[in-house]
C-alpha cells in the first residue's frame, strides 16, 4: 500500500508541472489606478496581461496592502443601465492580451488605507492558478472624462 501512495504522489507531482504555466510567459504592463474624489471608497485598476505561452493562464485573485479587498469586476450595459459583475477568476487564452479598461474589466480596489492622490504607487499582488504571484506597482492618475464611469 505505501508502494502505491508512492506512486500517486509522484504522478500527482508529474500532473500539477504539466498543468504549470510558465511565469516567463505572463507580461504585465500599463498597469494604473483611477484618481477618486475624497471620501469615495473605491478605486479601480486598469492593466493589460499577456500570455506569451501555449497554456491558457487563469487569473485567480488580486489583493494589496494599500486597500481591504480586491475584486475583479466587468462593467455591463443592459436596459441602458451600467452594473458590476464580479468575476471568481479570468481565463487568460495562449497568445493573447487580456486588457482591463474603463467601462470593461477592472479592478475594484475597496477600502484604501489611504486617499490614493495621482502620482501615489500602489502594490497590487495579482495570483495565477498554476504561475504563482505576480507583484506588480500601480500609478494613481487622473480618470479621463471621456472614459469616466461610476460604481
Amino acid at each position: 500500500m505505501l508502494k502505491l501512495n508512492s506512486i500517486l504522489v509522484i504522478l500527482m507531482t508529474f500532473q500539477v508541472i504539466a498543468l504549470s504555466a510558465n511565469p516567463d510567459s505572463i507580461q504585465i504592463r500599463d498597469v494604473w489606478i483611477s484618481e477618486t474624489p475624497p471620501g469615495v471608497s473605491k478605486n479601480a485598476a486598469y492593466l493589460k496581461i499577456e500570455n506569451t505561452g501555449n497554456k491558457t493562464i487563469i487569473l485567480q485573485s488580486v489583493d494589496s496592502p494599500d486597500f481591504e479587498r480586491v475584486e475583479i469586476h466587468r462593467s455591463v450595459v443592459k436596459d441602458d443601465k451600467v452594473s458590476m459583475q464580479l468575476q471568481s477568476e479570468l481565463e487568460i487564452e495562449p497568445h493573447s492580451v487580456f486588457q482591463f479598461s474603463p467601462g470593461d474589466f477592472h479592478l475594484m480596489l475597496i477600502k484604501p488605507s489611504k486617499r490614493m492622490r495621482s502620482g501615489d504607487i500602489s502594490s497590487l499582488n495579482l495570483n495565477f492558478l498554476t504561475a504563482g504571484k505576480f507583484s506588480v506597482d500601480a500609478e494613481v492618475k487622473k480618470l479621463q472624462s471621456e472614459h469616466a464611469h461610476h460604481h
